[in-house]
């Protein structure tokens, strides 16, 4: 996986569809992320791999957890119905953390992109399952959470009908 890769996906997320007649571009993180309980973990997973690009292309530890922060935010403001997808539609999570990736390896020893992937062993799985897997576990609890306490766009389209106390 490279840098090409990383921009792909981030695309994908944030800006792959453009709405006709205007400037406005959105992508598929706000689009599944209206899918109770499971949109939002499911687009959190699909921007994991950039932090997995990051990690192999040595990313300084600071900004991989930075970028990691934004993927945990993006997904829990994210889970909250109707105000999430809207967040997730203007905080563009995903082309920030590759802006941040590519920023960190053109810093590089002599500023070039010369940086080759380190092969994936073991423990790089292990550290990012360690890094990736409590981000999308919280967002898969929040998003059960709203889902549990009707807040949800079911919730909100059809309410259910309402009930006297007498009864």
């Amino acid at each position: 996986m490279t840098e090409a890769q990383a921009e792909w996906i981030a695309h994908a997320l944030d800006d792959a569809l453009h709405i006709p007649g205007s400037r406005i571009r959105l992508g598929l993180d706000p689009l599944i992320g209206i899918v109770p309980v499971v949109g939002d973990v499911i687009v959190t997973a699909c921007g994991a791999p950039i932090l997995f690009i990051a990690r192999r292309l040595r990313v300084p530890l600071p900004a991989l957890l930075t970028m990691a922060l934004r993927l945990l935010t993006n997904g829990l403001i994210g889970s909250i119905p109707v105000f999430g997808d809207a967040f997730s539609f203007l905080y563009k999570c995903h082309a920030k953390n590759v802006a941040t990736l590519l920023r960190s390896v053109k810093q590089g020893a002599d500023g070039s992109c010369a940086l080759v992937p380190e092969p994936v062993g073991y423990r790089e799985v292990a550290v990012m399952v360690l890094l990736i897997g409590p981000i999308v576990a919280l967002v898969g609890f929040a998003s059960l959470w709203f889902w549990q306490h009707d807040i949800s766009y079911v919730s909100l389209l059809f309410p259910p009908p309402y009930q006297s106390r007498a009864d």
